[in-house]
């Protein structure tokens, strides 16, 4: 879905171009007659996934100005469908589209609501499109486009745009920059530089139902645009002079289309390529399409959104497939390298028990021997643990003077942790001066001390013989079960 088409819907057929970097291709024409809708028919089938934008250039156009109370939200949008079904009953294709805040009053929003009548030379190209499933997403007219074009001019002014095409002559009013109606008149004989008398003519009927309206306007001070290029100005506004109509001024059609950024390829006042290339660019902000055609448009935006998710997800997916066959096979290789390298050992292991008969025989054996030794790695420094904690207690209590210390770790078992048992022999200074009871609290005190550093210690023997130091003799336990 990424060619644009753009189809111009006249009386007579339709227009179609195609939208390019360089702007759009010479429109193809296809007549309203069987022929003509059939050659359609064929052409759209070719390109019924592009998107595709309707121009409707067509009398049937109806505009009404309109005000609602200053609501928003879900209640504006139930206000603004009631008066679109009270007052265009009769046709799907109609929008309102606002002006902002009234300045003066309940300060209500002003609307002007617009459709384009339900006519069998509309209805037969839309079943066409429906038929080939093709999608509209932008269904627009020239006199609500014609807007861009004021913005050119002066925004908030007032007065009459004429645009020339070979459809006719479109007269689009204007008041206080807000667009009030549009008149599609029959196309003059003769070439454009030549409509300058039937342009006079048409003018003057709309300027004298502008009079009858109470609308506050002066039809002989209403300003007046002519959209055309510089080869027909000449022509076209020598009539209109020379008939004594004031306030007649010349829109260069190729400077307003140079400054909307389209590229015209003649040198006629045909302004319906400027409306084709300005459906392109704003028309998706002065949409008339149905409900019905808005949903399948916005459908097809989304399955179009899937599409190219799917499009950029697919490689990605790809990459990651390579990824994980890649990974595995490395994963594969290195299973298969440890495999050989313990096949390896497990071969080198059975020679080591054959060439040596004193080495246990069974794994249970070998894996025992194996426990043994991670733990002696493992508690390796549980003497060392030990001394510094009894140093510590013997710097605290200096009356205990140490003259043996024996120790050995215990056997290893799987069910304990290993512990490491001492045996110390120590002297006590005669205390002459404090009772036999201060030198047993002396011994807890220590005792506990040694508690505090997790070494259990229990007095085997304490020997007192008048003045000489008191001999004792203790066992201490450190690490073991918790």
């Amino acid at each position: 879905m990424g060619t644009r088409h753009i189809h111009t819907i006249t009386q007579s057929g339709v227009l179609s171009s195609r939208s390019t970097r360089q702007g759009l291709t010479p429109p193809v024409f296809h007549a309203n007659d069987a022929s003509g809708r059939n050659a359609f028919i064929d052409w759209l089938q070719k390109h019924r996934t592009d998107r595709h934008a309707l121009l409707v250039d067509l009398p049937d156009e109806r505009f009404l100005p309109d005000t609602i109370p200053g609501v928003r939200g879900g209640d504006r949008q139930v206000i603004i469908d009631r008066r679109l079904n009270q007052h265009f009953p009769d046709t799907p294709y109609r929008a309102a589209f606002t002006f902002g805040k009234a300045r003066d009053g309940r300060r209500d929003e002003r609307l002007l609501l617009a459709c384009i009548s339900t006519t069998p030379t509309l209805e037969i190209w839309i079943d066409i499109f429906r038929q080939c499933q093709a999608v509209i997403d932008i269904l627009s007219t020239p006199a609500l486009l014609a807007k861009h074009l004021l913005h050119r001019i002066s925004p908030k002014s007032s007065g009459l745009l004429i645009c020339l095409s070979p459809n006719g002559i479109r007269q689009t009013c204007f008041i206080n920059g807000c667009l009030q109606f549009s008149r599609l008149t029959p196309t003059p004989t003769g070439p454009m530089a030549t409509w300058g008398e039937a342009c006079l003519r048409e003018t003057r009927k709309l300027l004298q139902y502008l009079g009858s309206q109470h609308w506050g306007l002066h039809p002989d001070r209403l300003p007046i645009w002519l959209l055309c290029s510089h080869a027909d100005a000449e022509a076209l506004t020598a009539t209109i002079t020379l008939s004594g109509q004031a306030g007649c001024h010349v829109l260069d059609i190729d400077q307003v289309a140079k400054q909307l950024g389209h590229h015209r390829s003649g040198e006629d006042s045909d302004s319906l390529p400027l409306f084709m290339a300005l459906t392109l660019k704003s028309g998706a902000r002065t949409q008339l399409a149905s409900a019905q055609l808005r949903r399948t448009a916005h459908l097809a935006r989304l399955q179009n959104a899937l599409r190219l998710g799917g499009a950029m997800m697919g490689p990605c997916l790809a990459t990651l497939a390579l990824l994980v066959g890649q990974t595995s096979l490395a994963l594969h290789t290195e299973a298969l390298h440890w495999q050989t390298q313990l096949q390896q050992e497990e071969q080198l292991a059975r020679t080591l028990l054959a060439n040596n008969p004193d080495l246990p025989a069974s794994p249970d054996g070998l894996n025992q021997l194996a426990a043994i030794h991670e733990n002696l790695l493992a508690e390796g420094h549980l003497p060392n643990l030990a001394l510094m904690a009894l140093s510590r207690s013997l710097d605290a209590f200096g009356e205990i003077q140490l003259r043996e210390l024996h120790w050995q770790l215990s056997r290893f078992d799987p069910s304990r942790r290993s512990r490491l048992e001492m045996d110390l022999r120590a002297e006590l200074p005669s205390r002459q001066n404090h009772p036999l009871d201060d030198t047993t609290t002396y011994i807890r005190a220590f005792s506990e001390h040694l508690r505090q550093s997790s070494i259990e210690a229990e007095l085997l023997q304490r020997t007192t013989g008048g003045d000489a130091p008191t001999a004792i003799r203790m066992q201490l336990v450190f690490g073991g079960n918790p």
